[in-house]
């Protein structure tokens, strides 16, 4: 009878740790299954078309517009481009940005056979670029419209086009189009429209680079070290030395080294904190986060649950952002997402911004759809 007793008790031991490993496992799938797309598509458009005017990520939303085009449904992309239109973005870029997003907007267009649309989103991002003429990735921008549009439309509406574009702005316009036909095998037709007078299109200045740059490069850190002690003047560019000491583990000579600049120390202090945190040494992160009078707590702490994600200790991570408030949680939340997006916890990330604030919940969305994509 003892014997029977301790084989029950066995074959029930045997049971729980089988229960226990299946849950476990079954846990563990949840964590790492990627969410249906059409249910994010369709969260993410509904945060996207109920943001607020402010500042967000253009780019999010032509994911969003080139999926459902994808999918069959142009509709919901019609949407997220007046969107877009409607909500210029608030820079002082002279407009530069907002006319990328608008030709990007133009090309989706242009795949759509929407022309009529295509032009006005064109006319639209030459009238909304200032500066136009002195911008060469906006020129990449327009040759690659032309490029497109050349595909299905004859060159004199290709001109007629140009032509409703600010005088001033239309030289550029023009040489876009020379380009474009150049690119597409049609020299003789680029070299009539380069007859034209234009403007030139700038070439990105080369610039030398830094001394500090060329020794780190060539992992010279003791003349970096010495290059910094004879300078007296400010610049953020000395973070990248002491990044390279921390990365090689010489901690607390960056500490030292740039402990007597007011203007610098607190940020090496938070690249130290990141250090340690991303090794899952909490404690030693929070000991160097207190000496840094000048950060906000909550600030400071987002990074460390950053740091944390980033070295895979997500139990921590989410404990320190659980305990922040409100929108620095959100924050947080969205940074140790992300980290488990990189990490394949598709699942994981879904569902810990699920409260997250909508703007933050959106780029975790988006996260995930670029992932799916690039599956397909």
């Amino acid at each position: 009878m003892q014997r029977a007793r301790l084989k029950k008790w066995l074959l029930l031991l045997i049971g729980a740790v089988l229960l226990i490993g299946g849950a476990a496992l079954y846990w563990e799938f949840q964590n790492r299954r990627m969410p249906a797309m059409g249910t994010l598509l369709e969260e993410a458009t509904q945060i996207a078309l109920a943001q607020p005017d402010r500042l967000y990520n253009p780019d999010d939303y032509l994911l969003l517009a080139d999926l459902w085009m994808a999918q069959g449904r142009p509709e919901n992309a019609r949407r997220l481009f007046q969107w877009l239109t409607e909500h210029p973005l608030q820079l002082s870029d002279g407009g530069i940005r907002n006319a990328q997003v608008q030709l990007a907007i133009a090309l989706r267009w242009l795949k759509l056979n929407e022309i009529n649309e295509a032009e006005k989103a064109f006319v639209r991002a030459c009238s909304q670029a200032l500066w136009l003429q002195h911008d060469p990735e906006t020129h990449a921008h327009l040759t690659a419209f032309f490029l497109k549009y050349l595909e299905t439309q004859p060159l004199a509406r290709a001109k007629a086009l140009a032509e409703k574009v600010d005088e001033e702005k239309r030289p550029t316009v023009l040489s876009a189009l020379a380009a474009a036909l150049h690119a597409a095998g049609r020299i003789q037709e680029a070299r009539q429209i380069q007859a034209t007078p234009s403007l030139p299109v700038p070439a990105r200045s080369q610039q030398a680079p830094s001394p500090l740059r060329v020794y780190l490069e060539n992992n010279q850190l003791e003349e970096a070290i010495a290059l910094y002690r004879r300078s007296s003047g400010y610049t953020e560019e000395w973070l990248l030395l002491a990044q390279k000491l921390i990365e090689q583990g010489r901690v607390e000579q960056a500490l030292a080294l740039f402990a007597r600049n007011s203007l610098l120390s607190s940020k090496v202090r938070l690249m130290v904190a990141r250090h340690y945190a991303r090794q899952g040494q909490l404690n030693k992160a929070l000991e160097v986060l207190e000496q840094i009078p000048s950060l906000k707590d909550e600030p400071a702490l987002v990074e460390v649950a950053d740091a944390l994600a980033e070295g895979g200790h997500y139990r921590q991570a989410l404990r320190i952002a659980n305990a922040l408030g409100a929108t620095a949680r959100s924050e947080a939340l969205q940074h140790i997402a992300m980290s488990m997006i990189e990490h394949g916890r598709y699942g994981q990330a879904y569902r810990i911004t699920q409260e997250a604030e909508p703007a933050h919940r959106l780029a975790v969305l988006c996260a995930l759809l670029r992932q799916q994509a690039r599956s397909l």
